[in-house]
């Protein structure tokens, strides 16, 4: 193991015993900035989803018996999609 390498890995131990404390939350975020990065970018994907289906759901609620029919879909459906949690 290289000395840094050693050294990052240390260092990452020691910031892990001193989080616990919330001492030391910067330096783990530096150690591994990707994690930070991925639950940044979850986030955006969640509120981009409840945006879309909030969206999408609204414009279904207001079609009509035969708009419903023209694009195949029943009423009870309709009424099943639009009761869904907005995240799902």
């Amino acid at each position: 193991m290289s000395h840094a390498v050693h050294f990052q890995a240390q260092s990452v131990m020691t910031c892990q015993q001193q989080s616990q404390q919330g001492v030391c939350k910067e330096r783990l975020e530096k150690a591994h900035p990707s994690q930070s990065k991925t639950r940044v970018q979850r986030v955006l994907n969640m509120i981009a989803r409840v945006h879309h289906n909030w969206r999408t759901r609204s414009q279904l609620a207001k079609l009509d018996d035969a708009a419903l029919k023209d694009i195949g879909v029943m009423r009870s459906d309709a009424y099943n999609e639009l009761h869904k949690p907005l995240w799902k």
